[in-house]
């Protein structure tokens, strides 16, 4: 993944773009209420990394290190938004705050 936000993580910080949400009806009719979908996409826990800091993971050495592209799920309250320069909303937040990487099993 690209990183267009203009913004770039320093130490143990990442970069995350919140995965979009869409809401449905019952019968399969997707709708989007400005309030609504900006409440779920504060509330989100998984996102697709878009860059990560230098130090990500330093002191972790057996961790599974993520990398740009890759979708995490993490906390919820976890890290504050920032707006980018492509007009889009990203998560930064903690390499702590990573709770599981998608995808193959990492002992």
């Amino acid at each position: 993944m690209e990183n267009n936000s203009g913004w770039y993580p320093l130490l143990h910080r990442i970069l995350v773009y919140p995965k979009p949400v869409e809401t449905k009806t019952e019968g399969g009719i997707v709708y989007v209420l400005e309030v609504d979908k900006r409440r779920e996409e504060m509330a989100q826990v998984t996102g697709i990394v878009v860059a990560c800091g230098p130090e990500t993971f330093s002191d972790q050495p057996n961790s599974k290190v993520p990398q740009a592209g890759d979708e995490i799920m993490f906390g919820k309250l976890s890290g504050f938004f920032v707006r980018g320069t492509d007009g889009k909303e990203y998560r930064m937040i903690n390499d702590l705050d990573v709770v599981a990487v998608k995808g193959e099993k990492h002992e």
